[in-house]
């Protein structure tokens, strides 16, 4: 939530230090690490990833969308930022690649020096009233979780 134009992030000023802090420890670990943030719909989830991406200060972003669970593609939020990612991922979509393929391009592209702040954001349902986001950063190994 946000209060009007005054820009304040009401009551998430925690959890934006909280994510400021998972960034910092990936940048000198040069280790990945996992952020999900969870909690019922509109109550500033999605401001709150947005606030601390717009303050990820030399990290790369990349945001997607989570396709319904009715119909989803598999990896279709991959798919979707291959053309910001650039590279062999762009490369594996644009010739029809089976998702595994482009996965591993992910993971290798990720594996850049600078860390990359990826935001995978689902939209609640009807039947589920809650939306969940996840932000992760940097796998400069394999990605360990952080709460």
């Amino acid at each position: 939530m946000t209060a009007g134009d005054r820009g304040v992030l009401l009551e998430r000023e925690e959890h934006l230090a909280t994510l400021k802090r998972a960034l910092a420890t990936v940048a000198r670990a040069s280790r990945g690490g996992l952020a999900l943030v969870a909690g019922e719909a509109g109550v500033g989830n999605t401001e709150l990833l947005r606030r601390f991406c717009e303050q990820a200060r030399g990290a790369r972003v990349l945001w997607a969308e989570c396709d319904p669970l009715s119909a989803p593609r598999p990896l279709g939020p991959l798919f979707d930022i291959a053309g910001a990612v650039g590279g062999e991922v762009r490369t594996q979509v644009a010739a029809g690649a089976q998702p595994h393929e482009v996965a591993s391009a992910l993971r290798d592209e990720l594996q850049a020096p600078a860390p990359t702040v990826m935001v995978l954001r689902t939209r609640s349902g009807r039947t589920r009233r809650r939306s969940t986001s996840c932000a992760s950063s940097r796998a400069g190994s394999r990605p360990s979780p952080r709460c």
